[in-house]
């Protein structure tokens, strides 16, 4: 038999407590319990309270957060107008001054695209006129002409005028000419001759009606860089922008001077769209 107390002990010990004192405890369970519960209410109703704060608060905020993602979205189109480098390119001679521009428009911070005219001869012709392969770059589409804040067009010249392929390209721009698609968009020009006198700024001159018509902005690069001043060696580029010179036989490639000067275009014209762009945004 153990020491501990039996149950019939505690039950005798229960029935021994006063009446009175059981009738106080039960009131006194009671009142804890209205207690607790009540509490319970106030815990859960300011929970509520904070969760509707919350969502106000959210709710605020995302509005905002995306107004603020908004005007760095546009502050950041503001500061990186979309240069489309444009070329035709039969011997290499404008590829090579486009890939220029293209470096200078990227180092003043446009976001470029450099895309080829589609051909309009033959591969029999061009294999009988001598033409090297195409550069690699895509062709482009009025979409993505379209979508350019800038057009820097580099065209070849025949007989002092644009290359048929470039007047093709414009020629099929029709649409956009009526619905305004290139309104007050920014153009610029370079070029190739064959010689000195061959072209270097009667191409731009009789180029500059397209960008007229359609309502653009042609900016030449005039004198802004001294090295069109150079006369130590022959070179093309003009005012009216870049060129190069091919020779007659076409063996002769872009100088590092001619270079420059593609390179300078493509900075020079950057930074005007920049102030364009971010003043009409």
């Amino acid at each position: 038999m153990g020491c501990g107390v039996s149950k019939e002990e505690d039950d005798r010990k229960v029935e021994a407590i006063p009446a009175s004192a059981k009738k106080e405890a039960a009131a006194t369970a009671k009142e804890t319990k209205k207690i607790v519960e009540k509490k319970v209410e106030e815990v859960a109703a300011e929970a509520g309270a904070l969760v509707d704060e919350a969502k106000k608060a959210t709710e605020t905020v995302a509005p905002k957060k995306d107004k603020e993602d908004d005007e760095e979205k546009k502050s950041e189109e503001k500061g990186s107008p979309k240069v489309l480098v444009l070329y035709y390119s039969m011997y290499g001679h404008i590829a090579k001054m486009a890939e220029s521009v293209a470096e200078g428009a990227e180092g003043a911070g446009a976001s470029v695209k450099i895309m080829r005219i589609p051909e309009t001869l033959s591969e029999e012709v061009l294999k009988k006129m001598g033409a090297p392969p195409k550069h690699p770059h895509p062709e482009v589409t009025t979409t993505e002409i379209a979508d350019a804040d800038c057009i820097l067009i580099g065209i070849p010249t025949r007989f002092g005028m644009a290359a048929a392929q470039v007047k093709a390209i414009m020629d099929r721009t029709g649409k956009l000419w009526m619905t305004g698609g290139l309104v007050g968009k920014v153009g610029g020009i370079f070029f190739s001759t064959g010689t000195q006198g061959g072209g270097q700024e009667t191409t731009a001159m009789t180029f500059i009606t397209q960008f007229v018509h359609h309502g653009m902005l042609y900016v030449p690069i005039g004198y802004s860089n001294p090295k069109i001043f150079d006369m130590s060696t022959p070179h093309g580029g003009s005012p009216y922008g870049a060129g190069c010179l091919a020779g007659p036989d076409g063996k002769r490639q872009p100088s590092k001077l001619e270079l420059d000067l593609a390179r300078h275009q493509g900075e020079y014209t950057t930074k005007f769209t920049a102030r364009l762009v971010g003043a009409t945004a």
